[in-house]
C-alpha cells in the first residue's frame, strides 16, 4: 500500500510542474502556435514547392516569436510582425491551399490578431 501511495504521490509531483507550464501560455502564444500547427498541416496538402513551405512556415515561426517575447516582457518587431502577416496572408489568397485550409488558417489569423490587442 505504501508503495503504490509513493508512485502516485511521485508522478502527481512530476506531472505538476508541466501542467502549471502550459497554462502559463498568453492568448497571443496560444493563437500563434495554433496557426502554426493548422498552418504547418495545410502545407502539406497545398501545391506549394518545398522552398515556398519553407518561407511560409518561417513566417508563422516569426509570429510565434512575436508572441513568446512579448509575453516575456520584451518588445516586438512592429516591422517584422506585419512582414510575416502580409507574407501569410498573400499565401492563403494564393489558392494553393484547399479551400477547408484557407478558411481555417484565416480564422486561426483572426483570432492572433484579436489577441494582439
Amino acid at each position: 500500500m505504501k508503495k503504490y501511495l509513493f508512485a502516485l504521490l511521485s508522478l502527481s509531483l512530476l506531472a505538476a510542474p508541466l501542467s502549471l507550464f502550459a497554462d502559463t501560455m498568453t492568448p497571443m502564444q496560444t493563437a500563434a502556435r495554433q496557426l502554426q500547427s493548422d498552418l504547418n498541416q495545410a502545407l502539406e496538402q497545398s501545391s506549394f514547392n518545398a522552398r515556398q513551405r519553407y518561407y511560409i512556415s518561417q513566417d508563422a515561426a516569426g509570429l510565434v516569436k512575436a508572441a513568446d517575447r512579448r509575453a516575456n516582457g520584451k518588445r516586438i518587431n512592429r516591422r517584422e510582425l506585419r512582414t510575416d502577416a502580409r507574407e501569410l496572408l498573400q499565401a492563403f489568397d494564393s489558392g494553393s491551399f484547399q479551400v477547408g485550409d484557407v478558411s481555417t488558417l484565416n480564422y486561426d489569423f483572426n483570432q492572433f490578431k484579436k489577441s494582439i490587442r
